[in-house]
Formats: C-alpha cells, structure tokens, sequence
C-alpha cells in the first residue's frame, strides 16, 4: 500500500443507490464506534490506542509489520471531524488496516457509507485508501481530497460481514440495512461534506433552507402545544402571556441534525437582532452523540435575574419527522420540558438560536414574545434613600417600568443620572432639596447645572458662536 497519512470520516445521509431507493435514517447503524467518539478525549487532544482498547472496538493492524499496530484518534487537532468531536488516522506513522465484522443477516442489502479527507498537515505526502468488503476491494482512490468526500457502497449480505480500510482514519463509518422499493434509482453517487445532497450540509434551520430557501422544516417550534413555522429571522409570533409559578414547555425542531451541539432559548432579549448573551434569562443545551443516538450532555440556566426556576427542567432529544407528511425522521427535536418563570422580563422578545459542532448557527426572534404576569415568586428588591435629613425605605413595585413605593406611600423612579424622583402626580415633581454649598449627583438639580456648565463651556471652545456674537466689523489699537 501507500506511505501515506490520511484522515477519513464515515456518513449515513445517502439517497439513492443502484436500483433501489433509500429509506434515509430508518435503520440504525450497526457499526460500533463508527464515529470514534471512544476513548473520549478532550477538545484539541490526540493519542494512539491498539486493538483492545476498552471502547475502540476495531481490529487494528498494519500492512508491513514494521511499526506499532495502532491509530491515532485525534479531537479537532488538524482536520475538523465529519462527524462527531473525534475522528481517527490510520498512517501516522506507516500503513495500517482497521477492521470490524458486522452483525449483517444473510438475503438483506446493505449500505456502507464513509467520507475521507489528505491530511492537511502534510499535502506534499500521497494520500489513498483501499477499502475492503468480506476481504475483497470495493474502492481504491490514488489521492484522496483536501475536503471530506464521501463515498457509498451497497451490499448484499450472506451472513456476518467485515468491513475494513487501509492506510486511513476513520469518522462515523456507518453500516445501515436499506428499504428496496421497485422503483428503479441512479447508480451509487459520491458526494462531499456532511451528507446525501447540498441540504445536508447547510447549516441548521428551524424552517427554510439556507441554500434553496424552500421550507425543510414544519412546526420548527412549539410552547405550550402551539405550533408555529419558523420560516423568517422576525417570526410574526403572537405574544404568549403566563403566569408566573406555572410550568410551560417547549420544543425546537432542526434540519439538517448531523453535528448539532448547541440549542438556546433566550428571554427578555432588548430588541430584535440584540445577540443572546443580551438576554436576561437563557436555556442552553449541550448534545453529544456517543453512539448512533444524541444525548443531552448539559442542561445550562444563564439568568442575570433569577427570574427562571432552575433546578425542576426537564429535556429530551428525539429524532422527528421534518414535515407533517414525511415518512423519514430526519429532524432533531429537543423537548425543554416544566419551565417556571418567576418573575416577568424587562423585555419581552426571545431568540432561538442552534448550532453545530463547525460554530454554523441559525437564530430566530419572536417579535413579540412573552409577557409574564402575575405576583414575583422572588424577594422585592429595597433601597434605603438618604434626602434632607430624612430617611427613605424603597421597594421596588414594578420591575419593568423601575417603580419604588416608600414606607409612606409615594412613588419614586430614577433618571439616567440614577437621581431619584418622587413621583406625586402624572407629572414628575423633584424633590425639594435644603440649601448646600457642594453640588452631589443626588441633588435634584443636578441636571440642571450640568446643562448650564456644558453651555458655558460651548461659550468658551466653540469659536463659530463667538463669532456669531461679535458685530460685522470692528477695529483695535
């Protein structure tokens, strides 16, 4: 075989092959460790690992015998995986050959699917591949490409089956039992990136796709059992209102769903196209997919006012049907699940926002959001105001509005200064402050001098209104 480094990733989405249509993701994937996620190592991390390694799974040998039987996985080190956070090189340092024998029955066709890549640390080297089916070649490729590029194979099995790569790494290499129909279909195509065709690999959507525009998703997201299309970045979502000490659920649906990591929800954002580190209160979500199924890996509350009730959410992740009459289940729903909301948002807007493992994300605001209602579950926030030898015990009544009640009855707020006013009537009225000698910012008239300096100042260094001021002529000695 070749001297050669390679990096190569394995993926399932394939749509037709010789004379027969594919049912996308309606079997599961018989190979174990297809998409090396075992042994998990850590963001930006190698190591090399030999047949027996608790988790590896594969069979690992070399074509000359000259140096160690052994991959290396390696954890978005040089190349970005295809599939997953991990994926593994075979010729690191000479030829080597991985194997696995699949539990295949005897009269079923099947569908192996994997995608390469050059190592892109040394170009000048020859790279290739030798892909084998029961011992006997199936593929050869003489130089491989500086991008993923996936290739599918069909394959009728008589029993157990061994699937094996030479002189290569390996990502999410998937084996799936395919649904034959008597339609008849192209030969088996070869494709680049992250799946059966160009939709595969945008970037998620709750609704439209980003390349063709054509709506892939129905019903992207859900509150409370109502649905609605995800279909533009201003979503016309009527405004929701609750009440406070109830739970609420919520459900997002995502195309495509290979290499998601991320959801969040975030709450009180400050206006349409505001980022969602801008909002008061977010639900963020981590997924993993160890296996052939994701898994939730952190449940994350960020809530700058304690307005969301952490500890009782629940969260599930699913594969769904896209669209309503689909047949395929090829969306990923996560279900967000008894969300209590404590106290209402200064804002009332929110984003949804998803994001796979290459940082591709898709945001989405409903303009007019959520508006929480009701008595707040958490402690009033006081304040203790000094003014004219008198003493002040505030509290605040309206969070949104920033309304404080004294222990006299009146209303109080604050200027942009954080000067505080007493509200006595419709109209603001400040306070009557004693005689002083040193202005402080607390000082009701504070505004006022501040106004009268800066046009002093102007007076001084502005020489366009000097010059407005002084007569069309005038002579000196």
């Amino acid at each position: 075989m070749y001297p050669v480094t390679v990096s190569i990733s394995a993926i399932l989405f394939v749509a037709v092959c010789a004379g027969m249509t594919v049912d996308i993701f309606a079997e599961e994937n018989l190979v174990r460790n297809g998409s090396f996620e075992s042994p998990a190592l850590g963001f930006s991390n190698w190591g090399s690992f030999q047949t027996g390694t608790v988790g590896l799974e594969w069979i690992v040998n070399n074509e000359y015998n000259v140096c160690n039987k052994e991959i290396q996985i390696h954890s978005s080190r040089i190349n970005s995986p295809a599939d997953g956070s991990q994926y593994a090189q075979l010729d690191a340092y000479c030829p080597t050959a991985i194997s696995q024998t699949i539990d295949t029955e005897a009269g079923y066709t099947y569908e192996l699917s994997y995608a390469s890549t050059t190592r892109l640390s040394d170009p000048s080297i020859t790279n290739g591949l030798l892909v084998n089916i029961n011992d006997k070649e199936i593929n050869r490729i003489d130089q491989l490409s500086d991008d993923w590029e996936t290739n599918t194979h069909t394959f009728n099995a008589t029993g157990p089956t061994k699937i094996e790569f030479i002189d290569i790494g390996i990502d999410d290499v998937r084996v799936v039992k395919i649904n034959i129909s008597t339609e008849p279909t192209p030969e088996p195509t070869k494709r680049n990136g992250g799946g059966g065709n160009d939709e595969f690999k945008s970037k998620p959507t709750f609704g439209k796709s980003l390349l063709t525009h054509n709506q892939m998703v129905e019903c992207g997201f859900s509150m409370d059992d109502i649905f609605i299309d995800v279909l533009d970045y201003h979503v016309e979502y009527e405004r929701k209102i609750i009440e406070t000490n109830s739970t609420d659920d919520f459900t997002l649906k995502v195309f495509p769903q290979r290499n998601v990591q991320w959801f969040q929800i975030g709450f009180g954002v400050p206006e349409v196209g505001s980022p969602i580190n801008s909002a008061e209160a977010s639900i963020d979500l981590h997924l993993v997919k160890p296996n052939i199924d994701y898994i939730i890996d952190e449940i994350k509350v960020i809530d700058k006012g304690n307005t969301i009730q952490f500890n009782d959410i629940n969260a599930s992740v699913s594969m769904v049907k896209c669209m309503v009459n689909s047949t395929d289940e090829n969306c990923l729903e996560l279900s967000i699940n008894d969300v209590l909301f404590r106290e209402q948002f200064y804002d009332e807007a929110f984003i949804i926002s998803a994001m796979d493992a290459k940082r591709y994300n898709t945001n989405h605001y409903m303009n007019e959001g959520l508006q929480i209602q009701g008595p707040s579950l958490n402690p009033p926030l006081t304040y203790t105001l000094q003014e004219n030898r008198e003493k002040f015990e505030l509290t605040r009544t309206d969070k949104v509005n920033d309304i404080w009640t004294d222990q006299f009855g009146y209303t109080w707020t604050r200027n942009n200064h954080d000067t505080w006013l007493q509200l006595t009537t419709p109209e603001t009225v400040k306070i009557i402050d004693a005689a002083t000698g040193v202005m402080k910012r607390s000082h009701s008239s504070f505004d006022g001098i501040m106004n009268a300096e800066r046009e002093k100042a102007t007076m001084i260094f502005d020489g366009t209104k000097l010059l407005n001021t002084l007569p069309d002529r005038f002579t000196y000695d």
